[in-house]
């Protein structure tokens, strides 16, 4: 399903900023652009039913369509964290759980054959002959071939086996070595040393299942026992023979795997050690490029610090030549500012006449600094004359004559 991003709905809802709004966006788009999926997906689930009718269970949605929702939501151009979320969750091919292989048998099976589930069962040789093979002959046969029947302590057959007495004690054979042959998980450890053992104890068997017969036979003639005991003695053997060939096949397949497992280990090593060394080597690359350019950035620093170093001893020359010429300016200027006011004052004292000035103070006569004025132009010794006046002291001439202005 294509849905174009050119919707008057969609291009509308791009300019909101809230989620509630953004929410109610995808909800429309869907009805509008998917509206089989909403009515079939959109389905609240029942709730779950419960042996307690106090409890609730809550609803829970269904995360496959949760997972297409998203999937639908991320195509119309929405990004959030929660549809990133959903899109991760992955999609179930089948619906049935993975059945766990723990061993335990279904109630039904169990139930059908948990009459028969008695070591007395086991180690009878009388069966009921059916329309097929059911499940508890199958048990029988993989029991009795890595357990083998109980010989008795007389030497021959149990009494049990040929279902005489059910109320005789049995003495189950067994297994000859230090680990037990009741797992199948340990056939792949002791096969190739218990397999004289168990062809040992298979001759033994037949033996004594031969002699069981004849006992029988002498007893009393029945041709039928007889079939099903070498029967069954067949299917046994043929039995241990498939155990036996199984466990050189798991051998095989574990030595296969360890060596596998080895080869393995050896290739990783190598990887491993061409990944350090290719480490090694490209660490040694970097320092050795770190330390060029370190050397280069040192050479140019240094260069830059010499460049340096020659601007400024060139900038102090210049500052000192330019100071020692601005001192020779000042100098220059002092000593025409001297001439001038010598020359000025050379020709002001040829034309003036030199006044000097005593002021009584304390009964003591104190001499001024004297001034010079042209006969011409007496206005400034008459503005001296008159500053003295207007503080209150009286002027006189040489000839201590008061003067009037």
């Amino acid at each position: 399903m294509a849905i174009s991003y050119k919707d008057e709905v969609f291009t509308s809802l791009v300019r909101k900023n809230t989620l509630k709004r953004i929410n109610t966006a995808i909800v429309k788009a869907l009805e509008k652009r998917a509206p089989g999926v909403l009515t079939k997906d959109l389905t609240i689930p029942a709730d779950l039913i419960k042996k307690d009718p106090v409890q609730t269970a809550p609803t829970k949605a269904d995360p496959a369509v949760l997972r297409r929702l998203a999937d639908l939501t991320f195509e119309l151009g929405f990004d959030t964290l929660q549809i990133r979320a959903l899109k991760e969750y992955p999609i179930l091919k089948t619906a049935r759980l993975i059945l766990a292989k723990s061993g335990i048998p279904y109630t039904k099976a169990y139930k059908e054959d948990r009459d028969s589930l008695f070591i007395t069962h086991l180690y009878n040789e009388q069966q009921d002959r059916g329309k097929g093979i059911i499940s508890f002959f199958i048990r029988k046969s993989v029991y009795l071939t890595f357990f083998r029947r109980p010989i008795s302590i007389s030497g021959g057959t149990d009494s049990l086996i040929r279902g005489s007495s059910p109320n005789e004690p049995h003495f189950p054979e067994r297994p000859v070595g230090g680990s037990s042959r009741g797992s199948p998980a340990l056939i792949e450890e002791d096969t190739d040393e218990n397999s004289s053992a168990d062809g040992q104890r298979d001759n033994n068997s037949r033996a004594q299942t031969s002699a069981d017969t004849v006992e029988d036979a002498g007893e009393g003639p029945n041709v039928s026992a007889t079939d099903d005991t070498l029967n069954r003695s067949e299917e046994l053997d043929l039995a241990s023979a498939r155990a036996r060939e199984r466990a050189r096949e798991l051998e095989r397949e574990r030595e296969e795997r360890e060596n596998e497992r080895r080869e393995n280990e050896r290739r990783e090593n190598e990887r491993r050690e061409n990944e350090r060394r290719e480490q090694e080597r490209q660490v040694h690359k970097r320092s050795a490029r770190a330390e060029a350019e370190r050397r280069q950035v040192q050479v140019r620093l240094e260069r830059e610090r010499l460049a340096k170093e020659r601007l400024e001893e060139e900038r102090r020359r210049l500052q000192r030549l330019r100071e020692q010429r601005l001192a020779e300016e000042r100098l220059e200027e002092q000593r025409q500012e001297e001439e001038r006011k010598r020359l000025e004052k050379q020709r002001l004292e040829q034309g003036t006449i030199c006044i000097n000035f005593f002021i009584r103070e304390r009964g003591s006569w104190r001499h001024l600094s004297p001034t010079r004025v042209n006969p011409e132009e007496p206005s400034k010794i008459t503005r001296i004359a008159k500053k003295y006046m207007w503080k209150g002291i009286r002027t006189f001439n040489t000839s201590l004559k008061l003067l009037t202005f």
